[in-house]
């Protein structure tokens, strides 16, 4: 599935964070900045593709009777805003048994 590419720096791993370009004291900064609440924007860190906004998301959910799985699904949604507000979009669906 194609999808923009950019990054959650709210979300990011170190790891993700370094193969976007950052160096180990910018790691640093943002897992320490994160400390003290989310990026509104990403700032300095604009020319690493990052963003401070989310739009993709992976959801999983399992579905449990007598506390044992019987059903798991796994979709992926994107987030659109339109004239009457949020849409989701579902661009991956998958589930099983």
């Amino acid at each position: 599935m194609k999808t923009p590419g950019r990054v959650n720096i709210n979300t990011a791993s170190p790891a993700v964070l370094r193969a976007m370009g950052l160096a180990d004291a910018e790691i640093s900064e943002v897992l320490q900045n994160r400390q003290n609440g989310l990026y509104t924007d990403v700032g300095r860190f604009s020319g690493h593709d990052l963003v401070a906004t989310t739009q993709t998301f992976r959801v999983e959910a399992e579905g449990l009777i007598d506390d044992e799985p019987r059903a798991r699904l796994t979709a992926v949604v994107r987030k659109r805003t339109e004239g009457a507000g949020d849409v989701l979009v579902i661009l991956d669906w998958s589930q099983s048994r």
